[in-house]
């Protein structure tokens, strides 16, 4: 509005600066509302003419006042958000300044920093780096194959023979530089830096030969190394050889922030004069410890049933200690929103899950995760989760018991982060938790209360991770409704939503409403607008009706016209866990090794084609977007099937060689929670799948390859009982299965192994 063009000259938000045009009482009682609706309250009470910035307009609180002067409550307003009021003529506005967040974001970084130094800390003291390195006993990765099948294995962590010299080198670090890499960033250190790279310490030659030294030590007595990939004995024979040449060409030191919260994941990869791996080791660095996950996979099949356990949001809670504290009282409606959504995603909640590598009649290989069992629907709380935009998904368990940590008799305003509802959901869906659980619940994740002038506020410490993780309400209301026709929303929904989407790797409530209301296709399509398939689905977004139309085309990307375009793209080249390859080199397309790190790569190592060629660094060859890029687009259809609970209105959409696997699943001793998610009492439709596969290339050396997808019914289809499907159909399921149970009965399987928290049991 042109009014607001005009200087603004900002007023303290002290109650005296308001008082002459701010007396009128004001009554409200929220448990959950956004900023712009309390402000209209305000505004409706005092005839004023209030205003309030999209930046902080959407923002929740929980206000609760009782004929409270409005200037009271817009003083307090402001301080909750981080904000002031300014005023521009008769008109006053809601705002939060550039300089308020830039010391928002220091002092950010202030306690990162400290965080950072506890972790190294906490890292010595685990790996005593000092110490001399001792190879663990035994052969290398407990993995058993039948013969002809791949070996592969990757582990993070735990132990290997590269930690005491990468821990080494993280010491000689900064803990500001570390602490200062912006939530998902890469930042690589180099012995020959380049570009965006960084330099590594002078020490880091003497700690870069000692870990050449203990890998060479764990290979020759048998053991590998851990942190390693390993294809083929002949594959870590090379890498024996080379290490006892002693030579190193390049050394990268690759740093990678976790999300928002300071936990980095450190990689020191090194290489021959020839530019072949000579090492990879990879180490955790956080306040709360080290975390390992690995997986397992066969030539066909890998399956075992998983459990994981521990530390993550969205998992059942440990029960609450007595205390004094008084017992929280929840709603109907909040009690049944503490329940929903058990099981959204493999690493957030307790689920069965199995990691299979599908192969077709084609002979080609796909990778997936699959879940078993039964997933808590929505329940009860159905009606309340399909508009978020009414109920508010903070305004019932967590605003009602956030109320009941503060005085009753006080006037309170709190700012409530979308981070909440799944850091307080296994804890509210257990009875008897009192105030007192709650309230160090709230600390303990960055919370902080305030009393003055007789009033109580709460708000998070980071008042701009609370903004930067804002679910768009609106855009997810319109999301869940066009998903209601095959439980899954189409790919221009998904797009339009990606670019609201927060950019954050964290599994957030719009992941639970979507897998509790529609199951886990929907929840995928929310998880992949913050996944890596986030860029593409804006770029795909930003594409208008003619350029979606070019498909089977390649255009080139300064081409397509969208300032968001050019910003994925650079973000696809140095932020994404897949990022360029080279295309010069050696491929294997149908090899296991490949297939799974298109489905789980690793950002912090080159490509996993070193192992057939010279390895890549993407910083060493990108210094900013090449302006020669261009996206190809392909498009290709495919048969999908529907499995649609009937009783919960839940589906998953799999291919027919994912359900012929888990019918095979669902036969072994341990595989029952699979049987029943494709058991008789379910309904199947049948969908086409429809891929639009990118591919972006670089100077004709280096691409990048996404596949989004969507799903289209037949006119009139409808889910249908097992036996009423297309007979083409039942063949594909019953190859997939007697491929699956012969992989079994021969004994060709993998098994996936996973903990979190804890490393594997010793070999040997």
């Amino acid at each position: 509005m042109k009014t607001l063009c005009v200087a603004l000259s900002v007023l303290s938000t002290a109650p005296l600066a308001l008082a002459q045009d701010f007396k009128a009482p004001v009554t409200l009682k929220t448990t959950g509302m956004t900023v712009g609706e309390v402000v209209a309250k305000i505004k409706e009470a005092s005839k004023a003419d209030l205003r309030v910035t999209p930046q902080v307009a959407k923002e929740i609180v929980l206000v609760d006042v009782d004929q409270v002067p409005a200037k009271d409550l817009m003083a307090k307003l402001a301080s909750t958000l981080g904000g002031e009021w300014a005023k521009s003529d008769s008109t006053y506005q809601l705002l939060v300044k550039d300089t308020a967040i830039k010391k928002a974001v220091s002092a950010r970084i202030a306690r990162d920093t400290e965080a950072v130094k506890k972790a190294v800390a906490k890292l010595v003291e685990r790996v005593k780096p000092d110490e001399a390195y001792v190879p663990p006993k035994g052969g290398g990765p407990q993995i058993e194959s039948g013969p002809g099948s791949t070996q592969v294995f990757l582990m993070a962590g735990g132990g290997t023979a590269t930690e005491k010299p990468l821990a080494s080198i993280i010491q000689t670090l900064s803990p500001a530089t570390i602490a200062s890499i912006a939530p998902g960033a890469r930042v690589v250190f180099s012995n020959a830096p380049f570009g965006v790279q960084l330099p590594l310490p002078g020490t880091a030659d003497r700690f870069i030969r000692r870990a050449m030294a203990d890998e060479l030590s764990a290979a020759l007595n048998g053991n590998v190394g851990r942190s390693q990939v390993i294809i083929g004995p002949d594959k870590v024979d090379r890498s024996v050889e080379r290490l006892k040449r002693g030579v190193y060409g390049r050394a990268y030191l690759a740093i990678r922030r976790q999300g928002w919260s300071p936990s980095f994941v450190v990689t020191l990869t090194v290489l021959d004069p020839d530019g072949m791996s000579l090492l990879t080791g990879t180490t955790f660095l956080s306040e709360e410890g080290q975390e390992f996950f690995a997986f397992g996979g066969g030539s066909f099949t890998a399956a075992r049933a998983i459990s994981l356990d521990g530390g993550a949001s969205g998992q059942p809670a440990t029960a609450p200690a007595a205390d004094d504290g008084q017992p929280i009282v929840l709603s109907e409606k909040a009690k049944a929103l503490a329940h929903i959504g058990a099981a959204q995603s493999l690493l957030t909640t307790t689920t069965d899950v199995v990691f299979v590598a599908v192969g077709s009649d084609s002979g080609e290989v796909e990778t997936s995760l699959l879940g078993g069992g039964t997933r808590e629907s929505a329940g009860a709380a159905r009606a309340t989760m399909k508009d978020p935009v009414v109920n508010d998904p903070l305004s019932f368990f967590v605003g009602e018991a956030v109320r009941q940590t503060m005085p009753a008799d006080k006037p309170v305003v709190a700012l409530l982060s979308d981070e909440l509802f799944n850091q307080m959901r296994p804890t509210m869906a257990q009875d008897g938790v009192k105030d007192t659980t709650v309230k160090k619940l709230l600390t303990d994740n960055g919370y902080s209360y305030a009393e003055a002038d007789g009033w109580v506020t709460l708000s998070p410490v980071d008042i701009d991770r609370c903004r930067q993780h804002r679910i768009d309400r609106h855009a997810f209301k319109r999301l869940l409704d066009s998903a209601q026709l095959l439980g899954a929303a189409p790919l221009t929904a998904v797009a339009q939503y990606a670019v609201v989407s927060p950019d954050t790797n964290q599994s957030l409530w719009d992941t639970t409403y979507a897998n509790a209301l529609y199951g886990s296709a929907m929840s995928k399509e929310v998880s992949d607008t913050r996944g890596n398939l986030r860029q593409a689905l804006r770029i795909f977004a930003g594409m208008n009706e003619n350029e979606r139309r070019t498909v089977g085309s390649v255009m080139s990307m300064t081409a397509l016209g969208s300032p968001m375009a050019r910003r994925e793209l650079a973000d696809l080249i140095f932020r994404s866990n897949d990022g360029p390859r080279p295309t010069n080199g050696p491929k294997q397309p149908n090899d296991l090794a490949v297939a799974m790190t298109s489905s789980f790569p690793n950002p912090d190592m080159p490509d996993i084609n070193s192992l057939f060629g010279p390895a890549f660094e993407r910083t060493d060859v990108f210094n900013g977007v090449p302006p020669q890029s261009a996206l190809g687009m392909e498009g290709k259809d495919e048969v999908a099937l529907r499995v649609l609970d009937p009783k919960t209105g839940q589906s998953q959409i799999m291919s027919p060689e994912e359900i012929g696997n888990m019918k095979a699943m669902g036969e072994q001793p341990w595989g029952a929670s699979f049987a029943q998610g494709i058991g008789d009492d379910k309904k199947v439709q049948v969908l086409t799948k429809r891929r639009v596969n990118f591919q972006f290339s670089f100077a004709g050396r280096y691409q990048m390859r996404r596949s989004l997808s969507d799903y289209v019914a037949a006119p009139n289809s409808q889910p249908v009982a097992w036996t009423d499907l297309p007979v083409e159909v039942q063949d594909k399921i019953a190859n997939a299965y007697k491929r699956s149970v012969d992989a079994y009965k021969n004994g060709n399987i993998q098994f996936a192994q996973g903990t979190n928290g804890a490393v594997p049991p010793p070999q040997g």
